[in-house]
């Protein structure tokens, strides 16, 4: 079975109808209630999060390791507005790259309103309390698209970035940092086959897995694009503004999709070189994670959180 955008890109196909709820419809909502997920409108892994939640069926990183609290303080989790309990809510990660401002994938964003969606951070357990963020508003990268034209790929997403701002800023302290993006020169040291990188998340532990609460981060090799490209892997389907990391048993799952991929030069130092996207299973030989690639999108980034409303530069979905 494919995976797609790190969950199921089936999943929005069987999901998604003309009918959306009200966000004071949904916060009424308990378990009994008659409403089904095919009511709901909205990206493909905020829609599994709520199928989830409303069906009451079980909902990470692959091979990896339970971060302790007060590391990866960037990390955020994306989570469903009206679910309470951080765990059943969430459904995608992102970065904190500035105060107010979230780096995460566009495919996680697709068809949401700002008050679908709240961002916690400061925690490694969603169990526990960190510092939680109601939406001011969400821009996707214009040309953002899914690529269903390729046969050993498959449906994809293409461009696959997104920006999140806060209303109230994030207050930066010692469990929360924002994350520096990566430059070109520095990614042209990191670009080197099975040179190590982190991906990091609150996803599932294997493909269909039952839910974690705890970040887990994993240290993956570095693959090539022209590694990745080969017939075994994605058959050419990886573009200038993709990159690939992973080994068997070794990689980022569904639910870790707009996390960060990072880098890191020195022990207490971390850069951004990528956001989690997209894969074929989970950890599986030759089907490396695919992350969007920073530095294709690095211009795009920092013009939208200089001037958000300045359309020409910062153009969106």
């Amino acid at each position: 079975m494919k995976r797609r955008p790190r969950h199921a890109f089936d999943v929005a196909q069987i999901l998604i109808a003309t009918v959306s709820v009200s966000l004071a419809m949904l916060c009424s909502l308990s378990h009994a209630d008659e409403l089904t997920a095919d009511q709901l409108k909205g990206s493909s892994p905020y829609l599994e999060a709520a199928r989830r939640y409303l069906q009451s069926t079980d909902r990470k990183i692959i091979g990896g390791r339970a971060a302790p609290q007060g590391t990866f303080k960037w990390q955020t989790s994306l989570q469903v507005s009206w679910i309470p309990g951080g765990v059943d809510a969430h459904f995608c990660g992102g970065s904190i790259v500035a105060p107010d401002w979230i780096l995460t994938a566009g495919h996680c964003m697709e068809d949401l309103k700002s008050t679908d969606v709240r961002i916690v951070a400061g925690t490694t357990d969603l169990r526990k309390t960190g510092q939680t963020r109601s939406v001011r508003r969400i821009i996707i990268h214009d040309k953002y698209a899914t690529d269903d034209s390729h046969l050993v790929a498959g449906p994809h997403p293409i461009n696959d970035v997104a920006l999140v701002q806060v209303f109230k800023p994030f207050e930066m302290n010692s469990q929360i940092q924002p994350l520096p993006l990566i430059d070109a020169a520095t990614e042209a040291s990191v670009a080197l086959p099975n040179a190590e990188v982190t991906a990091s998340g609150f996803g599932l532990t294997k493909a269909s897995g039952k839910p974690v609460p705890g970040l887990l981060f994993v240290d993956v090799p570095f693959r090539s694009r022209e590694e990745c490209n080969r017939s075994q892997s994605y058959d050419n389907a990886i573009t200038d503004g993709m990159l690939c990391a992973g080994a068997k048993n070794k990689d980022s799952c569904q639910d870790d999709s707009g996390g960060p991929l990072t880098y890191h030069p020195f022990k207490d130092d971390a850069v951004q070189l990528g956001i989690v996207g997209w894969g074929d299973k989970c950890g599986v030989q030759n089907k490396f994670g695919v992350y969007t690639r920073v530095t294709a999108y690095r211009d795009w980034i920092s013009a939208c959180m200089a001037d958000p409303n300045d359309t020409a530069k910062c153009p969106r979905k």
